[in-house]
This record gives C-alpha cells, sequence and structure tokens, in this order.
C-alpha cells in the first residue's frame, strides 16, 4: 500500500502552478490518498488557480483562512472572499490561520483580533482549523478554548516544543510534521514527533518550501511527501504501511 495524505501545500504559487497538472498526476498514480491545497484570500490569482484546479482532481481539496502575517489587511472583502470560497464543497478547512509572534509583521493585537474571525467563521461553518503557529503556541490554546471552539484542530508545519506539544496533544488537537523532520539539526522536532500518539499527527510538505533531505536546495512538491512518511516510520519505529494506514484513519477522523 502507497496511499500518501499531504494535509498541506501550496500549489496556488508560481514556483508550482505551472507544473500542478504534471505534478498532480504524479501525485495521485504513485498512489496519493489526499492532498489539500492553500488558498490564499488576499491574493485573487491564488484563488483562482485553486478553484480551477480543484475541478480537474477528485481527491484535490483546498482550504483558505487569513494569514497571521496579512492581519493588517485584513477588511470586509477579505472576509467575503473568505467565506465564498468556504462554499465550495472541496474546501475542507479555515487554514492557514493563527498568530506569529516571530516574524511579528502585524501587530499581536490585529494578528489576535483576525484570529478570532478566522474562529467565529470556522464555528459558523462547523469546519476544522489549521493553525500557523510561531513562537505563539500556548497563547493560541487560550484563546481555542476562550472562544470555546470544539471542531477539530490541527497545528501545521509544527516547529514548537516538546512542552508546547504536549498541551497541544492534552486538548485532543493534531501536529502536522513537515519535511523539517528529515534535516540533520531537527532532533528536538524529532523527539516531538516520537512523543506525539499516532492517532494525533499527520504529515505535509508545505511545498515549495521545507524541501526534505535528500533533496533540498531544490523547489519541494507533494511528489516529494514520501521521504517526510518513510523519515517518520523510522522515527517511530512502525512499518511505512501501519503509518500510512494510521494516517488516512486520522484523516477520515476529521472528514469521513
Amino acid at each position: 500500500m502507497n496511499n500518501w495524505i499531504d494535509i498541506h501545500s501550496h500549489l496556488d504559487d508560481n514556483k508550482l502552478f505551472q507544473k500542478s497538472n504534471e505534478i498532480l498526476k504524479k501525485y495521485f498514480s504513485i498512489k496519493g490518498y489526499r492532498l489539500i491545497s492553500t488558498a490564499d484570500p488576499y491574493n485573487i490569482d491564488s484563488i483562482t488557480r485553486t478553484s480551477e484546479i480543484l475541478t480537474k482532481y477528485q481527491n484535490l481539496y483546498a482550504m483558505i483562512a487569513a494569514h497571521p502575517h496579512l492581519a493588517s489587511e485584513y477588511s470586509n472583502a477579505i472576509e467575503k472572499r473568505i467565506i465564498k470560497f468556504q462554499q465550495n464543497m472541496k474546501c475542507v478547512a479555515l487554514g492557514e490561520t493563527g498568530l506569529d509572534l516571530h516574524y511579528n509583521l502585524s501587530p499581536k493585537d490585529t494578528q489576535i483580533d483576525v484570529f478570532k474571525r478566522q474562529i467565529a467563521i470556522a464555528k459558523e461553518l462547523k469546519k476544522p482549523l489549521l493553525i500557523h503557529s510561531r513562537k505563539a503556541e500556548s497563547e493560541i490554546i487560550k484563546i481555542l478554548f476562550k472562544e470555546k471552539f470544539t471542531y477539530p484542530v490541527i497545528f501545521h508545519c509544527y516547529t514548537g516544543s516538546l512542552i508546547d506539544a504536549r498541551n497541544i496533544i492534552n486538548q485532543g488537537y493534531y501536529l502536522s510534521f513537515s519535511g523539517i523532520i528529515t534535516f540533520p539539526n531537527a532532533r528536538d522536532l524529532r523527539d516531538v514527533l516520537a512523543n506525539t500518539p499516532i492517532n494525533q499527527m499527520f504529515f505535509e510538505t508545505d511545498s515549495p518550501y521545507l524541501t526534505p533531505e535528500p533533496h533540498r536546495g531544490t523547489v519541494n512538491s507533494p511528489l516529494f511527501i514520501p521521504y517526510i512518511y518513510n523519515k517518520a516510520a523510522e522515527i517511530l519505529r512502525i512499518d511505512l504501511s501501519q503509518l500510512q494506514q494510521n494516517i488516512i484513519d486520522n484523516y477520515h477522523s476529521i472528514w469521513p
């Protein structure tokens, strides 16, 4: 069995879109099971591109939400784009959204306000949240608790500490791991993965970023997801086929 799920990619990106059909055909030919691409509500081209490729591939899905980097540019018009795109039957989550207290490209208070709006939309639509978090894990958990969000939550491309990971796990949320787990200097993140319950994890390429070993230095794509799974199976000391089935089970616990 070779059934891969890449829970987070950016096929709308200029580095991938022109080759997206070639990439997707290959991905599904190697028994890719599901693939989720992210649309950017601040970019009309992103929405158009994502909508276009969604119609071509049965097992391709999407998400959209306001990224914290651009929280200062949030408006009623942006929110309308998010809500409109969410009406697409193949849009399965609000994401990626959250807080980024590492780069701080928008003021913290503004990021929090916009994040709360995304939570409200997700609650209204009864959809999961896919979280972008940099140095903000505990803050995000507090907000989700205060806003009484009860739907699934996935922390995408997790890079936080083991302590914060345990906090996330204790809330019943999921951690998604990227190609970073293949990097030689990512020992701490591999330790987080080793301590994450198998029923609370996902994997992603976050392509075109974070290309896994041994392809670092090239443009990442969903075709590199096997390298991430193989490294994870090695870290977890389980058979690859067992890991794949567990991730499929996790996927269907959120999206039946």
